[in-house]
């Protein structure tokens, strides 16, 4: 290709593109016949051009009609002085990436390109800053997701063995009935029979009880015995232990739901880097760690921070009630952070009924609001748009003062006293929780 800055006048420059055909595409003209010219540059040279087609490639370069060859080349000489004199060129953000040849000049572009109001420099800084924000993004996602989806199936499968441990358990009473049985007929079995056989005193039915090789009928009668005190012995704490792995359950569930929520949103990667963390906790104690990160003790009003809302935390604006806010938490540590830092007696605290969700906080700074208050029924329905069941016509909302809310485990997990129940829905704050993101990712950049 011919270096672009010896390219000469429209002549010269109009005769190499014919060069190639009528038929080749613009774009593809440009490309093949200048050197460091890549598609990207030059469809955003085509962009410049009011009445060139808005195509893949730019169209045929045989359709283009004179004028427009004209206004392309304008363009063309425009980038050839940015070449030699970086000053001049206008550097702006658009929703393809970013352009230093300024604005385009099509009436038809669906979007306006952002002003120039910082240098360069600044301007490409953003430009891949976001884009290794992005990128680091999608790693950690990855990995987290991975990491996540090995939690939940050893979470599932303690359940279920616990489960099934504790089922094993409620047969202790039928393990001594059935002892009792073989040792009331006991004298009845001989060495050569392989079962005890009487006669049902109720029914008059023959009952038959096997007896296993190398044991007397004695010997087995007593080892039922033993095997049901055992069972009701350990009945008590399987129970603990299963009430243990559902709260587990439930922790890495509402995990895997917050960590959907940041991807299908705003994709914000300081909370990705929590829940990240919160994941790295949650091997810790599935490899036994469990004493770790059991929730942080003392009092409410011992830890309360500043509620000036820098918790990153998601704050929506109430419509039409003036003064009134719904905090709502994106991972564990802010749901926690939220709950019991945060929160004020005067608060109404939310969450999805039987369902994992985020920790939800109603806040009305010109006064309390009403059990049957505007704002609590939008929080309700904010707190449905945040939970598993999200994509519900009607979700169960429990909801109570803070103070009702204690901590029974890792961050985001707690026991509630004196709940209500309501009902939200989630389609009706849609469009308040939309904005909500746009405003919390655009003080990023301010």
């Amino acid at each position: 290709g011919i270096d672009p800055r010896q390219a000469g006048g429209y002549a010269q420059w109009a005769d190499r593109m014919d060069a190639l055909g009528p038929q080749v595409s613009i774009v593809k003209a440009m490309v093949r016949t200048y050197m460091g010219v890549g598609p990207a540059l030059a469809r955003q040279l085509v962009r410049h051009v009011s009445d060139l087609p808005l195509g893949e490639d730019g169209g045929a370069w045989g359709d283009v009609a004179e004028d427009d060859r004209k206004a392309l080349f304008d363009a063309w000489q425009h980038w050839c002085q940015v070449l030699n004199n970086p000053a001049l060129a206008t550097p702006e953000l658009d929703g393809a990436g970013y352009t230093l040849l300024g604005g385009s000049h099509r009436d038809d572009v669906d979007s306006e390109p952002e002003p120039a109001s910082q240098p360069a420099g600044q301007i490409l800084a953003r430009y891949y800053g976001e884009m290794a924000e992005s990128s680091e993004f999608d790693r950690l996602l990855g990995a987290t997701q991975s990491q996540l989806k090995t939690l939940l199936a050893k979470a599932r499968n303690r359940v279920d063995y616990l489960t099934e441990k504790l089922r094993d358990s409620d047969g202790a009473d039928a393990l001594r009935i059935e002892g009792d049985k073989i040792l009331a007929y006991a004298h009845t079995w001989s060495d050569d029979q392989p079962t005890v056989q009487y006669e049902d005193f109720e029914t008059g039915e023959t009952e038959v009880l096997a007896v296993p090789q190398g044991r007397t009928a004695v010997e087995h009668g007593e080892w039922l015995h033993s095997k049901s005190q055992r069972l009701r012995r350990s009945a008590d704490k399987v129970s603990e232990l299963l009430a243990n792995a559902n709260r587990e359950l439930e922790l890495v569930e509402q995990t895997e739901l917050l960590l959907e929520d940041v991807d299908q949103t705003d994709r914000d990667l300081t909370v990705l880097k929590e829940i990240r963390s919160e994941v790295q906790m949650l091997k810790l104690r599935e490899k036994g760690g469990h004493e770790a990160n059991l929730g942080r003790p003392g009092s409410r009003n011992k830890q309360k921070k500043a509620r000036d809302a820098t918790l990153g935390v998601l704050k929506v604006d109430v419509p039409n009630a003036r003064g009134a806010q719904v905090f709502v938490g994106r991972n564990n540590t802010q749901n926690d952070k939220l709950t019991f830092d945060v929160a004020t007696s005067r608060d109404w605290w939310l969450h999805a009924a039987g369902v994992p969700g985020s920790h939800v906080l109603l806040r009305n700074e010109q006064g309390d609001a009403d059990e049957d208050s505007h704002e609590l029924q939008f929080a309700a329905d904010v707190a449905a748009l945040h939970s598993k069941s999200k994509n519900s016509t009607e979700v169960a909302i429990n909801f109570t003062r803070p103070k009702h809310v204690s901590r029974v485990g890792p961050p985001g997990m707690v026991k509630l006293r004196n709940i209500k129940t309501m009902y939200g829905r989630p389609e009706r704050a849609e469009a308040a929780v939309a904005r909500a993101r746009v405003e919390h990712q655009a003080k990023k950049f301010c």
